[in-house]
């Protein structure tokens, strides 16, 4: 075999092992609320129940009603130690680097570990206009307890 030979098989090995080792993300779907969609309906908050959720889903957030929009957040800095207190409270003040979505037709990438979408009326949520979702690569857990 020619060293020119050897070296592009070198490459091509190495080139094939990096490919491998890349965990691609492809993002399904899920339209939360089913059928009835972002709605304050009893059991919204169970709607993940049983489903399998991967870092890079989308979540499609559909809705009519100008009071039924969607409110993110990433993190809870100020309650690390409580890690589902904004979720629990209901209270906006509570939750920092939250992202507010109001289209009625909102598609929101999921990123690893927990994460939480609940109505801005504090009323509302409190009646359970909320869900939290984990998401995690190949059943490993991400601290979604």
């Amino acid at each position: 075999m020619s060293h020119r030979n050897t070296l592009l098989l070198g490459f091509g090995l190495i080139l094939a092992s990096l490919l491998l080792q890349c965990q691609e993300i492809q993002g399904k779907e899920f339209l939360v609320g089913d059928d009835k969609g972002w709605s304050p309906y009893p059991g919204l908050s169970d709607w993940p129940n049983g489903k399998t959720f991967t870092p890079g889903d989308i979540l499609v957030f559909k809705y009519n009603n100008a009071n039924a929009s969607v409110r993110s957040w990433d993190d809870e800095i100020k309650y690390k130690e409580y890690p589902d207190i904004c979720y629990a409270k209901c209270d906006n003040s509570l939750c920092p680097n939250y992202e507010d979505f109001n289209s009625g037709n909102d598609n929101i990438v999921l990123k690893e570990g927990k994460n939480y979408f609940f109505s801005p009326d504090h009323d509302r949520c409190d009646q359970g206009f909320k869900i939290k979702v984990c998401a995690e690569f190949d059943g490993k857990r991400t601290g979604c307890n």
